[in-house]
């Protein structure tokens, strides 16, 4: 089972993936946040495999919330949803984490945890 925390904003788009990633056989919803600072909380406190991040979340600052992730759960893997992955990229130096455009349909989005997860369980 693939532990996640999702990261996004609006509560109608937030409730809809929760809805959807249910769906899915491998997947678990461990918490959901809403804001930066409650995301890494939760990421200290669950270490969940997975944190999908909604990279324009307003008051976001996508480096800045990866990298509290990473340092408060080090374990943990991030995917980023974004508009435009390109312009995300290149904010990071090295590890940049796995990106999915929204265009892109769930199924990418799946892909991407998936394989987010596989990454993780391979280093651990």
């Amino acid at each position: 089972m693939i532990s996640l925390l999702l990261v996004e904003h609006p509560p109608l788009i937030r409730r809809a993936l929760v809805e959807r990633l249910a769906l899915e056989w491998d997947l678990l919803v461990l918490a959901e946040a809403s804001h930066q600072s409650e995301a890494v909380r939760r990421a200290h406190t669950l270490h969940p495999d997975v944190v999908l991040v909604d990279a324009e979340m307003p008051n976001l600052d996508v480096t800045t919330t990866v990298r509290r992730l990473r340092a408060q759960s080090p374990s943990s893997r991030v995917v980023l949803l974004s508009l435009d992955c390109s312009g995300v990229a290149g904010a990071f130096d090295g590890d940049v984490p796995i990106m999915v455009g929204k265009h892109e349909g769930f199924e990418a989005l799946l892909a991407a945890i998936r394989a987010a997860a596989a990454h993780k369980h391979q280093t651990d």
